[in-house]
């Protein structure tokens, strides 16, 4: 809320949420309103850089975790192909096995 003028005076006062309603809190004039205001202010401040630090963290660790990704794809591909060539297979989208050869009997 901040400052308010009341019969030519200025009081300095913070609103915060209590159990979902807002609660104003008076807080002082004079020295003690300005004290406070500069308080305030510097605790916003701070917040806000957080803020701006916590997001820049997010946002490289969202890179990274798509390069991770993109890599992992690569790696799975060629990871694919190098067992198809060795003669396995995926067994129902699941687990790879080795492709059954063709028993020749000897009666032809």
């Amino acid at each position: 809320m901040g400052w308010v003028n009341r019969k030519g005076k200025r009081y300095y006062y913070e609103n915060r949420r209590e159990g979902g309603r807002v609660v104003s809190r008076y807080i002082g004039s004079g020295v003690l309103g300005q004290f406070a205001e500069i308080c305030a202010r510097d605790a916003r401040r701070k917040q806000q850089r957080k803020r701006k630090q916590e997001r820049a963290e997010r946002e490289r660790c969202e890179a990274l975790s798509r390069e991770v990704a993109a890599f992992n794809k690569k790696v799975d591909t060629v990871l694919q192909e190098c067992l198809e060539q060795a003669g396995y297979h995926r067994h129902d989208r699941g687990q790879w096995r080795k492709r059954r050869k063709a028993v020749d009997d000897g009666e032809g």
